[in-house]
């Protein structure tokens, strides 16, 4: 198993909403296949409270289960500070956090992750993932090395597409 921790954010979050807190991350968050709080909400939760099992560290992959955003998944590549998941949002991270960057471009990938959580999550009416349907996901996993080059890659081809969209 590829994963250390895997979880979705508990019910009955609406009684900790806040004007200022830690952050509570939702579908809406993740709509672009990136961690955009462009449009965050705040919890305040008690000390023994349950939602604490979700507190995100950074690393971590962030999928959304449910609702029109199902599929879309985020990296959390910086530290956010106190951040929490909602119940719509599955939050997986990865045993060794070295390959995190390289699971979440396998995950967002139209032919690899994303096909096989499209499939988990459009198989039976109502479109849904569930843990088990994140934990299944194939992966043949390359080399350690291979990963950050596979990875370097990505983010150099990423880097010229911006400078050309720019101009």
């Amino acid at each position: 198993d590829q994963l250390s921790f895997l979880t979705s954010g508990s019910r009955g979050w609406a009684k900790f909403y806040a004007d200022h807190g830690e952050i509570f991350i939702r579908a809406q968050n993740l709509k672009y296949d990136c961690l955009d709080l462009g449009d965050v909400a705040f919890v305040q939760l008690p000390d023994k409270s349950e939602g604490k099992r979700t507190l995100v560290q950074n690393g971590d992959l962030l999928v959304t289960i449910t609702g029109a955003n199902v599929t879309k998944t985020a990296f959390v590549k910086v530290d956010i500070g106190t951040a929490y998941v909602s119940q719509h949002v599955a939050l997986a991270r990865p045993v060794d956090g070295s390959n995190s960057e390289f699971f979440y471009w396998f995950l967002i990938a139209e032919a690899a992750g994303r096909k096989q959580l499209n499939k988990s999550a459009y198989g039976a009416g109502k479109p849904g993932l569930n843990l088990d349907n994140i934990r299944s996901v194939e992966i043949n996993l390359p080399s350690p090395s291979e990963q950050v080059e596979i990875v370097s890659k990505i983010s150099a081809l990423l880097s010229i597409e911006e400078s050309v969209n720019s101009q």
